[in-house]
């Protein structure tokens, strides 16, 4: 969020739209972890009986896709808040999704809306794309792996767009319950307050530890070495309603 620099990108991909874009190299981690759940479990059990080699193409392409669409998801928040006059000084995939920093504030309700929600609309409309070609293929009679690859990338793009619009900090939902507040009382430093999360760093923890266990708490804990607090003391109204600093717009892969 707004008081944390996020995760560090370990290497660059390039540019896209203008755009810096990294990864950092705990992406590896969740993407062997799809691709093997894939490849080692749901493919096999719903398609028996084909060759080792084709599960885990199979698994590698689903897995290399999935990251592209989050991708897509972090480059609509860069590109929409670029044509609403914010700075975008890069988008971060890493172990738990992605991430898009922006410096500044959105100058109105209207571009805070379309910022906040170009994210999970751009997941939904690939979900509902490569469900469209699922479907197409079903009733074509086609009933192999590249069917199966298709429906696990719509639900799960479905899924990415349902998750990231609870309203809930840092998610994209976070972003738009603060706009909601900002139409409904007129007041932008009142829904600042909700830009902040409202997690303590023990209930994260225990998440982490509950969902990852000990490789989570071992990424988190080398990840945060490069991350540091700009507002010790904690927010002020002044401070949340001008903000000239970072905003974070998440995709969560968790």
């Amino acid at each position: 969020m707004g008081d944390v620099r996020p995760v560090r990108a370990s290497f660059r991909l390039g540019r896209i739209a203008g755009v810096p874009v990294g990864v950092n190299w705990s992406v590896l981690v969740i993407f062997l972890l799809i691709a093997w759940a894939l490849a080692a479990n749901q493919f096999p059990h719903s398609y028996p009986g084909r060759p080792t080699w084709e599960y885990v193409l199979a698994g590698l392409a689903a897995a290399v896709v999935f990251f592209l669409g989050l991708l897509a998801h972090e480059v609509s928040h860069a590109v929409i808040a670029k044509r609403n006059g914010l700075q975008v000084e890069g988008i971060t995939l890493w172990l738990f999704g992605g991430v898009a920093e922006l410096r500044g504030e959105a100058r109105d309700l209207g571009a805070e809306l379309r910022i906040a929600g170009i994210g999970p609309l751009v997941s939904l409309l690939v979900g509902v794309f490569f469900g469209a070609i699922a479907v197409v293929l079903a009733l074509a009679g086609q009933r192999g792996l590249l069917l199966g690859s298709l429906a696990w990338l719509a639900g799960i793009n479905v899924l990415l767009a349902i998750f990231n619009v609870l309203p809930a900090a840092p998610l994209d939902g976070g972003r738009l319950l603060r706009a909601v507040v900002w139409k409904a009382t007129g007041d932008r430093t009142k829904a600042s307050y909700l830009d902040k999360p409202k997690a303590t760093p023990a209930e994260v923890a225990a998440f982490i530890d509950t969902k990852w266990g000990p490789l989570g708490e071992t990424a988190l804990d080398f990840l945060t070495t490069d991350t540091e607090t700009s507002n010790r003391s904690g927010p002020t109204p002044r401070s949340m309603s001008n903000r000239a600093s970072r905003l974070v717009y998440r995709s969560s892969s968790a």
